[in-house]
């Protein structure tokens, strides 16, 4: 942890070199909570107009660090995962916890080696966001749930102090497959041409696992099938007289 120290407004001189007060500025203090991803250091920075304030807003910065609970450096969101899969889904089928575990395995592919107490709710966001080309939406709110029950699984074995994946939504994945079904307004259409009449008449075609029927599937009355006939051939049969 940094001490408290005054820093000048841009542009002022100082009156003041042993208690500041008369200059004009702000007193500050910072404490560091390791690394990111990128190497860069974390800090918690307080200000305040004197230094008994920052003092006192330091105290309470630290009282609140203590309570916070703090899992080793070396535990990282891989492992986390892998417990929750194991230990968190008491009950549930194979086939959910399958799901879970699929849907989930792409995420940690790309933060899995952070350390868990260093993990911001930026990193997750930004690991999802490289999934968006290749999952869909579905997908991505699976993988984005299954770490977020993961991290609260963390929480209550006081593996991290927060839950970092409740701040942040699922992002837009790739767009699937054109729907093959009807829209409202080729509906009526299609209903209409199923339902034309063909004319009397129609030849029958003889198959041999559905018998003798006409173009309209309905079955007709002709000879019976000879061991002469093939599969497919044109009966010839008289049409129906109309009443």
């Amino acid at each position: 942890m940094r001490g408290v120290s005054f820093e000048h407004k841009v542009g002022t001189g100082c009156t003041d070199a042993k208690f500041h007060r008369h200059c004009q500025g702000r007193w500050r203090a910072s404490v560091s909570l390791g690394f990111d991803a990128d190497g860069k250091r974390i800090r918690r920075r307080v200000t305040g107009s004197t230094k008994t304030a920052v003092v006192e807003a330091m105290a309470e910065l630290r009282e609140e660090l203590g309570r916070a609970p703090r899992s080793s450096r070396t535990y990282t969101v891989a492992e986390a995962v892998a417990s929750w899969l194991d230990d968190g889904l008491p009950g549930r089928s194979g086939r959910t916890k399958t799901i879970y575990k699929d849907g989930l395995a792409p995420l940690p592919a790309k933060i899995g080696h952070r350390p868990l107490r260093e993990l911001t709710a930026l990193e997750v966001r930004k690991g999802l966001e490289g999934l968006s080309g290749q999952l869909s939406t579905r997908s991505l709110q699976i993988a984005r749930n299954a770490l977020e029950r993961a991290l609260r699984f963390a929480q209550v074995h006081e593996r991290v102090g927060r839950n970092v994946a409740e701040l942040i939504e699922a992002p837009k994945g790739r767009a699937g497959r054109p729907s093959k079904s009807l829209s409202p307004a080729q509906a009526p259409a299609r209903r209409q041409s199923r339902g034309r009449r063909r004319p009397a008449g129609l030849p029958a075609v003889r198959s041999r696992r559905r018998g003798t029927r006409d173009c309209r599937g309905s079955p007709t009355r002709s000879a019976p099938f000879t061991s002469g006939g093939t599969a497919g051939s044109i009966v010839g049969s008289s049409p129906r007289p109309r009443t």
